[in-house]
């Protein structure tokens, strides 16, 4: 896992790219769960090995090296867990079961330095995740000590409203940052709400303020204001890039470790 995603940010960040929405460290629990394929299974252990593993592969050693490739843990937290393995739907999960199983992938990665976290779609225990202040600050910030930044999933801002849990976008914008959420994705409302909502003292500045540090304090870390294009090296990128073939055969060599295969013996 650390070398497969070490050989994914050499490539990535040879093309200009600095962050990607990876490790998926959810533990899945539901076969009829459609992205069990992108984590790690139903082991919390194995999930933990691998959140850790590919964690440091992406950013590797040193985060300002110009193949660093900043992380994010998603999605935070329990979304392997919905009810009947329907994708966004609610999970109903004991905080003892969570703790247990559904969070101890991200400690690893939280201890493994990764720079960001993603808020899941769905609701656990009737709270969206993304509007869920116990999950996104008591949790995360406060018992967690997470450093880095949070982003929604795509639109999950938003989506508070298809839950029922804000009256409108602007509800939303305010429900989401209060919450702990620092970046939106997509959906826009942040930058269409957030001004009026901090000049109408709906929204505390100083919340404001700590959302953008946190995201320039990840930018600084990497770098980013010295060069803010240190990685980008076309003869490094596909296709011109020499390690390809040394990468095309570490794909193959993981695909064959990772094969299990079955027999039949009924």
């Amino acid at each position: 896992a650390y070398q497969t995603a070490r050989a994914a940010a050499k490539e990535a960040t040879a093309s200009g790219l600095m962050w990607t929405f990876s490790p998926m460290v959810d533990t899945a629990r539901d076969q009829r769960w459609g992205r069990n394929l992108e984590g790690a299974g139903e082991d919390p252990f194995l999930g933990e090995a691998f959140a850790r593993a590919r964690v440091e592969g992406f950013q590797g050693p040193d985060l300002k090296s110009p193949d660093s490739l900043a992380a994010c843990l998603k999605h935070f937290a329990g979304y392997g867990g919905v009810l009947s393995g329907l994708d966004y739907s609610e999970s109903d999960i004991s905080e003892s079961t969570f703790r247990d199983v559904f969070l101890p992938p991200f400690i690893a990665g939280i201890k493994a330095g990764a720079l960001s976290i993603m808020s899941a779609f769905q609701a656990l225990e009737g709270v969206p995740v993304t509007g869920n202040h116990w999950l996104l600050t008591e949790v995360l910030r406060d018992e967690l000590g997470f450093q880095g930044f949070v982003v929604t999933d795509y639109e999950a801002d938003a989506q508070l409203v298809d839950h029922g849990f804000a009256a409108n976008n602007s509800d939303a914008a305010k429900i989401s940052l209060s919450a702990g959420v620092d970046m939106s994705m997509q959906s826009g409302i942040f930058n269409e709400h957030l001004p009026q909502l901090v000049s109408d003292r709906q929204l505390s500045l100083d919340r404001l303020d700590e959302a953008v540090r946190r995201i320039l304090r990840a930018k600084a870390a990497m770098g980013l204001f010295d060069n803010p294009y240190r990685s980008l090296d076309p003869s490094k990128s596909w296709p011109n890039a020499t390690m390809m073939q040394e990468h095309d055969a570490l794909a193959r060599h993981a695909a064959r470790k990772s094969l299990v295969l079955l027999k039949n013996d009924g």
